[in-house]
């Protein structure tokens, strides 16, 4: 969620740190402590008392109760919270930031050069580029998704997803 706010603002994620979006004020490293800062603070802003809401908080522990209970493998932990990320992003700014995930599909490529599902991934890639381009029928940031689902599991699952 924070990530989304930098993202959507464009705010710089390695100049700046993290702040309240009411008063400006720099949050302190106690205060980024996911879940417990939250909860101490009854979701407030430290400094101006106002309010953020419960949504950090939820989706904070739904995304490691249930990613964690799903997916023992930290690969697919990892590839479950990106995509909960973007769901999340979708959710709330309807556009994700899908290059997010480029490094990560080219890490997938390349331990999975030698593998025929790379053929089956890469002949999909062709069919959604023509949806996206000619088509018209998906969005760009469907093709990331996509390809990263397509590169870790089997045909059937991506089928399924489709």
């Amino acid at each position: 969620m924070c990530l989304n706010d930098h993202l959507t603002h464009k705010i710089p994620l390695t100049t700046q740190r993290s702040f309240c979006w009411h008063c400006g004020h720099v949050l302190a490293w106690f205060d980024l402590i996911p879940i417990v800062s939250a909860l101490l603070t009854k979701s407030r802003c430290r400094y101006c008392q106002h309010h953020y809401g419960y949504t950090y908080v939820l989706f904070e522990c739904l995304g490691g109760i249930i990613g964690t209970w799903l997916f023992p493998d930290p690969e697919l932990w990892l590839i479950a919270l990106c995509l909960f990320f973007l769901a999340l992003e979708d959710w709330d700014q309807q556009t994700i930031h899908a290059n997010l995930l480029c490094p990560w599909l080219a890490y997938l490529v390349w331990t999975r050069w030698e593998t025929p599902q790379l053929l089956v991934v890469g002949m999909f890639a062709l069919i959604c580029l023509w949806l996206i381009y000619v088509r018209h029928a998906l969005g760009s940031g469907d093709f990331h998704v996509l390809m990263v689902i397509g590169l870790v599991s089997s045909p059937m699952i991506l089928a399924l997803t489709l």
